[in-house]
């Protein structure tokens, strides 16, 4: 009987440190998943800057005195989002639609034809939280010595629950994790 019970526990003894090792195995693979995922997100941030500022330069200076009215929605977005991002706008927890509408001195169906048609995003939500998101991601990077629940604050975030759920939904990761991984 004594014999059946330290098999039975020697049989424990060897599930139990296999299922350490897979867990371990796992824990690498994820971790070193997640820093190339970490860089892909790094320098897809950094060349959209690049790229935006950039764009700037090569805005004609015909548009550049262009007003909404004659505007197309799509260059009507490109100097909306120009002047959101330099001006950093989407930083503001009450940065809305009706921002938009008084700072630009427009509609509010032009503002919704110029995210829905002049845009990528269907939603001028959308379009905000991924600036946010994108800006946070900057700045987990930039400033690791800075709380994520500050970081969270700081990009426009009401909740820090709200921020980890979106930014995993974004980046496929936590903020936690993609700050681990840039380390």
């Amino acid at each position: 009987m004594t014999n059946f019970i330290t098999v039975g526990i020697g049989i424990l003894a060897l599930f139990a440190i296999a299922f350490a090792v897979i867990v371990v195995i796992k824990n690498r693979t994820i971790s070193r998943e997640n820093r190339v995922l970490a860089q892909q997100v790094a320098d897809a941030v950094n060349y959209k800057d690049l790229y935006q500022e950039e764009q700037q330069v090569k805005l004609p200076k015909s548009e550049a005195v262009s007003t909404p009215d004659t505007m197309t929605d799509e260059q009507l977005f490109q100097h909306i989002h120009a002047v959101v991002v330099r001006e950093r706008l989407f930083l503001d927890p009450k940065f809305e639609r009706q921002t938009i509408m008084d700072r630009f001195q427009l509609s509010k169906d032009r503002v919704g034809a110029v995210f829905s048609k002049g845009s990528k995003h269907a939603k001028l939500s959308n379009y905000i939280q991924q600036l946010r998101l994108e800006y946070a991601a900057q700045q987990l990077i930039a400033h690791p010595e800075t709380s994520i629940v500050q970081i969270a604050a700081e990009c426009g975030f009401s909740s820090h629950k709200y921020f980890s759920d979106r930014f995993r939904q974004y980046y496929s990761m936590t903020p936690t994790e993609f700050r681990k991984a840039r380390l």
